[in-house]
């Protein structure tokens, strides 16, 4: 397939027709450009034009002189006439200011291509459309892969360069990369961004037009051995300087879906082959091969001296091991130096299994004993000392082991995350058996299936109810209050089982891990070498029970006497002995300032996030004060899109105003977006400027009130209703969409007589 001169760089000794023309029938939109892209050469760069027209307003000038430029456009005279060039990106599609380019002047000419350089953009052009679906294969399989070491923010440090060997080949290089990062990363195939010096010298001036670092994807699964990854390392090598030069718009020329993935700028390694290398811009590690020395750099704001010192010990590992043992397989790669097998033997010299002999709960119970009145666990709304957290808990298991519960059962406990939780997991390990955690958020099918399985008879859960079918649950608090109880603990050992934790399910079903005391006790022996704890302070816990590592977060640090800050996301029954605080919205418009509903989107937002009970917006209208709150169903509908727990309450619905179908129809809506989140307090106005929308009601707005009222609720509830048409009547039986909550909590808003209103059962609101 031919592609235009100098891969569509624009002459400007041509006629503007000309340059609309080139543009026009390069612009493919988002659909795949199979030939290439107009461009503007700059002096620096070849900017990509995405669109052209002619300029009235430019005077003519000699072609090629910039008559016009600005952050969007830059306009060029052509040999008759004007051409404003605009919509101008880099090679990955990024908008391009083109002020900011040095070549391009305001009265001066822009830029020329030499025939000599057009010339070498023909020729390697020719050799870029043959080799494009190479490239571009290897760009849709590639993949940036995170080095698993640790990072740390490092701003303005310099790389980390280390020598790996002074007599190597290219392909013993990207084999030996390929190793270590499939090896670390636990991948079957890695990518690399490569560059190449030789061929960068050959296209001389033309090599602007192509890209520098261009992305190979090699093959490397686990059990394949090094002299076959070797050989694979060879192969693409050969393939790659076999094709020759990539398009630099070959990228951004695929299909919009497309353009953003696999370029090779953004891979994470790379190998620069010859000297003049680039700064490759995102590369953690990149190899580069000099006349057989081959050295590593490592990104020096990305990791620390310690790490890229750790990192290029284990890729020069992976190239000796290619040279002194070929036939080792990648599963079976040791990329550890003696150092670092020493560090790991070292650690493996410490307490024996369960060393401290001690269950979970055990454990806790001694350290109850050497600080009873410190602070065991807290959350903003409740704490309990170690002391009370014991008894507590002794009380709870107490009461488990009356209703049958002995050691080896399985218990559920759904509960919210609160220090009552805390309570109930290490109730049940004191009573003998297992706790499974059960997510309240989970499906029910799959908290059903989880029950099933682990046979679990009881259920620990917020509040008592009907949870699954064969099990009964108990509510916490019940518990707590029941009348003491004469109990002996069971005797743990170290076989007996702790708790059963269920995986995703990513695979299949959930497959539950059972894990046993002596387990545990191990595992906090081993944690007590790695973890400060001489002065424990405060932890604060913020993974779920339904994740291993919470048995560190919860228990362990009980264990060893941290106050543990339970993070609580969501509102619980911990709260019940609060006071509900909520927000009201009624204010003056001209006190407001600014727009009026920013403050209360953002308090909105702060009222669910920090668990507030409800926002309440007003009808009121025509009038300065309030007036910024016309209809309570708009407000509501905007607060509920944005929230997702807090209560969503008209402050008051002036229903003499409305037809109560209308009012039904529109707050079954805001029930749906919101989940069932709503509630009404009707009130029957007393601003004379609310009435101009209805002034016949005004009269009578009181009783109109109470008659429109309960239309609202039998609308709401789907019984059939009787309204009066133009062509007789029309019987209503139900409001679509039909609401969430089967009933609709309602108040009154009233200003004084309250008892006026008793007969509707409905509580005043204000008075």
């Amino acid at each position: 397939m031919k592609r235009p001169a100098a891969l569509a760089t624009l002459a400007f000794e041509a006629t503007a027709a000309q340059a609309l023309a080139l543009v026009r029938g390069l612009s493919f939109g988002p659909y795949a450009n199979p030939l290439t892209s107009a461009k503007l050469w700059t002096g620096e760069r070849a900017l990509l034009v995405g669109a052209a027209a002619i300029s009235e307003d430019a005077a003519s000038a000699a072609p090629g002189t910039v008559l016009a430029i600005d952050a969007q456009s830059v306009t060029i005279a052509t040999a008759d006439q004007p051409v404003r060039l605009s919509d101008l990106t880099d090679e990955h599609g990024e908008p391009v200011d083109p002020s900011l380019d040095a070549g391009l002047k305001l009265g001066a000419a822009a830029p020329r291509v030499t025939q000599d350089c057009i010339a070498l953009i023909d020729r390697f052009g020719k050799a870029a459309a043959k080799s494009e679906a190479f490239w571009l294969e290897h760009s849709a399989r590639a993949e940036a892969l995170d080095s698993p070491y640790p990072r740390a923010r490092r701003a303005g440090a310099v790389a980390h360069e280390a020598q790996l060997a002074s007599q190597t080949t290219a392909q013993a290089a990207v084999a030996a990369l390929a190793a270590w990062a499939a090896r670390v990363a636990g991948v079957r195939a890695v990518s690399l961004a490569l560059f190449d010096a030789a061929l960068e010298a050959e296209m001389g001036d033309s090599a602007r037009w192509f890209a520098r670092w261009r992305p190979l994807t090699l093959d490397a699964p686990a059990e394949a051995d090094l002299a076959a990854l070797h050989a694979a390392a060879a192969g693409v090598l050969a393939a790659a300087r076999d094709a020759g030069p990539m398009a630099r718009d070959a990228y951004v020329r695929r299909a919009r879906q497309d353009r953003g993935r696999g370029r090779a700028e953004d891979l994470s390694f790379a190998v620069a082959i010859g000297a003049g290398a680039p700064e490759h811009p995102n590369a953690d590690v990149t190899l580069r091969f000099v006349d057989g020395a081959l050295s590593i750099i490592v990104r020096g704001d990305a990791f620390e001296p310690e790490t890229a010192q750790v990192m290029a010990s284990h890729v020069g590992a992976a190239l000796r091991a290619l040279a002194e043992t070929p036939h080792v397989k990648l599963v079976d790669l040791d990329l550890r130096d003696a150092r670092e097998t020493a560090a790991l033997a070292a650690c493996e010299v410490g307490p024996s299994v369960g060393a401290s002999g001690l269950s979970i709960h055990g454990a806790i119970a001694r350290q109850a004993a050497a600080t009873p009145d410190k602070i065991a666990v807290r959350t903003r709304w409740a704490e309990l000392t170690y002391s009370a957290l014991e008894a507590r808990a002794e009380s709870v298991a107490a009461q488990l082991a009356a209703r049958g519960v002995k050691p080896g059962d399985v218990v559920g406990v759904r509960m919210e995350r609160s220090v009552d939780l805390v309570v109930a997991l290490l109730a049940v390990l004191k009573a003998g058996a297992a706790y499974t955690p059960l997510d309240p958020a989970y499906p029910s099918e799959r908290l059903a299936f989880m029950l099933e399985d682990c046979r679990a008879r009881f259920v620990i859960a917020d509040k008592a109810g009907n949870f699954a079918a064969g099990v009964e649950t108990l509510a916490l608090a019940d518990l707590v209050a029941a009348a003491p109880l004469e109990w002996r603990a069971p005797e743990a050992k170290a076989d007996d089982l702790a708790y059963l934790i269920y995986t995703s399910g990513s695979t299949g079903k959930p497959k539950g891990v059972k894990v046993h005391h002596g387990a545990v006790a191990n595992f906090f022996d081993g944690m007590d070498l790695r973890i400060p704890h001489e002065n424990p302070g405060t932890w604060l816990a913020v993974t779920s029970p339904n994740f291993d590592i919470s048995v560190l977060e919860l228990f362990w640090t009980l264990a060893r006497g941290f106050t543990v800050a339970l993070h609580v996301a969501s509102v619980h029954a911990e709260q019940a002995s609060r006071p509900d605080f909520s927000l009201f919205y009624f204010a003056a418009s001209s006190q407001a300032g600014g727009n009026p509903y920013k403050l209360l989107l953002d308090g909105a937002r702060f009222a669910d996030e920090n668990g507030f009970e409800a926002v309440w917006t007003p009808e009121r209208h025509f009038h300065d004060f309030g007036g910024a709150y016309p209809n309570p169903a708009v407000t509501s509908a905007a607060v509920a899109a944005i929230t997702k727990r807090v209560k969503i309450r008209a402050g008051s619905c002036v229903l003499p105003l409305h037809h109560p179908i209308r009012v039904a129809e529109d707050w079954s809506v805001i029930d749906n977006i919101s989940g069932g989140r709503v509630g009404l307090a009707f009130a029957t106005g007393w601003q004379p400027n609310d009435f101009v929308l209805a002034p016949d009601a005004f009269a009578d707005r009181k009783q109109i009130l109470m008659d429109r009222m309960e239309t609202v609720r039998r609308l709401w509830r789907g019984e059939s209703v009787e309204f009066a048409a133009p062509d007789g009547k029309v019987s209503s039986t139900r409001v679509l969409p039909r609401p969430v909550q089967a009933d609709l909590p309602l108040w009154l808003t009233v200003a004084r007589n309250p008892e006026t209103f008793e007969a509707a059962g409905l509580t005043a609101l204000m008075c």
